[in-house]
């Protein structure tokens, strides 16, 4: 997790409007390029952007290295890929760290950083890794996470944007209408929704976009979560709250981040005005056997740890259901050769159990069997 202490840089405080996304790729850096093609076109400003390479194979690196060459991103007879700085991780240890620096002659609408990583860090400890160099280097106000298999609109940046200084007393988290790039017809996610029966489901997916009357009346709707394939945060808050939660790798990562803002007091909003078309699954597309059975392995058990981590116990006690996941767990532990790590874990989030009885209960209440809420209120 990122630190929850005040962004090191001698407490500088943000600067006001500035945002920094942080894309996390893994391997699949032909989509990766798209991505920072369409952040060319991004009408708002100022941004920098942020690559997290997590343990890619050569040859991806080498698709993204021609990119910066052919967009003008380094200076003439100037070439970064050999050396860098150091960017810190969690535990203060110095990791490889590529510095791009835009070519003002090009007319570059961002710097861009990549950190590249020896080996595959996960979903949530890659993002965090991004995080943490924003704050570091950056000081943004915001920070916008970005799938690499996602291509962002004109105004998808500044729309979320406007949300979170309309809502600045409220909320922290707006997320982008995701769409389904492959049809376009259909939604991707319109958030991140929890059911009665215990579990966590992306709003809206997979149905017409013109079901969905309140995207015509283009204000941000309030929302249980923000899917992180691409959302803008405050700065203040995910560092305030500590990120992602890295034990999770990937998978639920974003829902366990959702309910820990909710627990802090802040809500999350869904902006019909930024639009973001999203692949979804295609970073998977290309994995093997073995890792397609760890993801559904990692699925199971992390779906278990959310639960035990925030759900009521009367969503918990008696639940036949609950049962068979933990056997299933329980098997797919043996085979990943994790029975420790995965009973330590299950059994240290029962014991500290995240927020109080009464918020976890009043969270369900409000949120459960309900996609979403109002339109926020101005705060400003």
């Amino acid at each position: 997790m990122i630190p929850s202490a005040s962004p090191p840089g001698g407490g500088l405080p943000p600067v006001p409007g500035a945002v920094s996304v942080v894309i996390l790729q893994w391997n699949r850096a032909d989509d990766t390029v798209r991505c920072l093609e369409s952040l060319h076109r991004i009408s708002y400003r100022p941004f920098n952007v942020i690559v997290v390479d997590n343990g890619s194979v050569p040859g991806e690196m080498d698709i993204l290295r021609a990119w910066t060459q052919s967009r003008g991103l380094v200076d003439a007879g100037h070439n970064p890929w050999t050396a860098g700085s150091v960017v810190a991780d969690g535990a203060g240890r110095g990791l490889p760290a590529i510095v791009l620096s835009a070519n003002p002659h090009a007319g570059a609408p961002f710097s861009l950083t990549v950190i590249a990583s020896a080996s595959n860090l996960g979903f949530a400890a890659g993002n965090n890794r991004g995080i943490r160099s924003a704050l570091q280097s950056h000081h943004p106000e915001f920070i916008w996470l970005l799938n690499n298999d996602t291509e962002a609109t004109p105004d998808a940046l500044g729309a979320l944007v406007r949300a979170l200084q309309a809502h600045e007393r409220t909320a922290a988290a707006a997320q982008s209408v995701l769409v389904n790039a492959q049809d376009t017809t259909l939604i991707d996610s319109l958030g991140i929704g929890i059911s009665a029966k215990g579990s966590t489901f992306d709003i809206g997916q997979g149905t017409l976009i013109d079901r969905h009357a309140f995207l015509s009346a283009n204000v941000p709707i309030e929302i249980f979560g923000a899917c992180a394939a691409s959302a803008l945060f405050r700065a203040a808050c995910l560092s305030s709250v500590g990120g992602f939660e890295e034990k999770y790798f990937a998978v639920f990562e974003d829902a366990d981040l959702a309910f820990r803002l909710q627990l802090a007091g802040w809500r999350a909003v869904v902006v019909p005005g930024s639009v973001v078309y999203h692949r979804r699954g295609v970073s998977g597309a290309r994995a093997k056997e073995g890792d397609s059975r760890r993801m559904r392995f990692l699925k199971l058990r992390n779906a278990l740890m959310l639960k035990v981590r925030f759900w009521p116990f009367r969503l918990l006690m008696f639940r036949s259901h609950l049962l068979r996941v933990s056997a299933k767990v329980l098997l797919g532990s043996l085979r990943d050769q994790s029975v420790r790590q995965t009973a330590l874990w299950l059994l240290s989030s029962a014991r500290l159990r995240a927020g109080t009885h009464a918020a976890r209960s009043a969270i369900f209440s409000r949120w459960a069997g309900t996609a979403c809420g109002n339109a926020l209120p101005d705060d400003r």
